[in-house]
């Protein structure tokens, strides 16, 4: 993707409703949102996959109503309304996407501004998706999404940054890697203002990214990827506890989504930051730290998966595969205050020996879940 996903200006008008929820995004230049007025916005459970790696500079703020107190800005924009009464109805919910760059860009990035510094030129830095709520001195969004007063309804938060997704497809990666020789000489030239003949590779860099196969005569479209990923910490980090980003590659995660459809909208129509639990009802599921372990891990014949119930609780613990399919149920039911050893003998509900490879466990006791990736070999 080019600039920008959402743009309608900056004019005084509201675009009523917008929702962005179970995207898999990969590769993109530049900012999210465009369009600051909207009455609903949802920006819920994205895969970000190499977003806003156009390196920009803090003195840019085309947005109305900047002020130079609060010169940075975010990927998504946000502002009032003219004339707006607080506290403002609108609803604004950033809630449980992922934000990855490759590693390179960063590296770039330091090697742009080491360079630029020696040349007299402007220092660049990336865009966080919203700047955090310690961060408010800095950034008008930050400011806004964490007035509860005056915008009771706009919320950010749950939101990670640089995680992995470990995809599948190893030519995402690839790609990645192209996108970051790309984008060098194009910042070198639009940024940085150095003049095109005097920038390495600016002649060819059409080839490293926007044109796949490197043949400008040639329009050949970009290749169709496999959107599985094996990171178990993103495979429930949406906020009804599946996977993020593109359910399509999760299809019992995307049934049981597709059946909780209304619950899941109502829950975050009403700014409800904590998570969804989509087996008990509209409790929060907090992902912590549960005091769990597993051995030997890789296993090859048996698997003990160790953990402590603080309280009595319902607790699940699942073996997945990693297209979040369910190998097997393991422990479903009503437990007692005390430690707990599961064993397993790496078979699934037929009771057949599964194939060796990469699986994952889900741990969930109360309203708190935890995964973890196990190996059979």
């Amino acid at each position: 993707m080019g600039t920008n996903m959402h743009a309608s200006g900056f004019g005084l008008h509201k675009n009523n409703f917008s929702k962005w929820d179970h995207n898999t995004f990969v590769e993109q230049k530049s900012q999210i949102d465009w369009c600051i007025f909207e009455n609903e916005y949802y920006w819920t459970n994205n895969l970000m996959f190499d977003m806003q790696t156009q390196p920009w500079t803090k003195s840019w703020e085309p947005m109305p109503g900047s002020k130079k107190a609060h010169p940075k800005v975010c990927m998504i924009y946000a502002d009032t309304i003219s004339g707006e009464v607080l506290p403002s109805k609108r609803v604004q919910f950033v809630e449980y996407n992922m934000h990855y760059r490759n590693p390179k860009f960063y590296t770039m990035l330091n090697d742009l501004n080491v360079q630029g510094k020696i040349d007299n030129k402007i220092v660049l830095n990336y865009m966080p998706l919203i700047y955090t709520k310690d961060s408010a001195a800095v950034s008008r969004e930050a400011n806004i999404f964490d007035n509860s007063v005056g915008f009771p309804y706009w919320n950010a938060g749950n939101n990670t940054e640089n995680t992995d997704p470990q995809w599948a497809d190893a030519r995402i990666y690839t790609m990645s890697d192209n996108f970051v020789k790309w984008t060098k000489p194009a910042t070198m030239v639009h940024a940085m203002n150095y003049a095109a003949d005097k920038v390495p590779l600016v002649s060819s860099w059409t080839q490293y990214f926007w044109d796949p196969d490197g043949d400008v005569s040639n329009n050949l479209t970009w290749p169709l990827f496999n959107g599985v990923y094996n990171n178990p910490a993103l495979l429930i980090g949406s906020i009804e506890g599946l996977p993020l980003g593109d359910l399509n590659w999760y299809p019992e995660s995307k049934a049981l989504w597709e059946k909780n459809k209304t619950r899941i909208d109502d829950h975050m129509r009403n700014a409800i930051e904590g998570k969804l639990n989509l087996l008990t009802g509209f409790n929060s599921i907090n992902i912590s730290e549960i005091k769990t372990a597993c051995y030997p891990n890789p296993f090859s014949s048996e698997l003990t998966i160790s953990y402590t119930v603080k309280d009595p609780a319902i607790v699940k613990l699942t073996i997945l595969s990693l297209t979040g399919r369910t190998v097997i149920e393991l422990v479903n039911q009503s437990e007692l205050a005390g430690d707990y050893k599961v064993k397993w003998n790496g078979t699934n509900f037929e009771g057949a020996s599964i194939p060796n490879g990469i699986y994952l466990y889900r741990l969930q006791i109360g309203n708190e879940i935890v995964g973890s990736r196990i190996v059979k070999n």
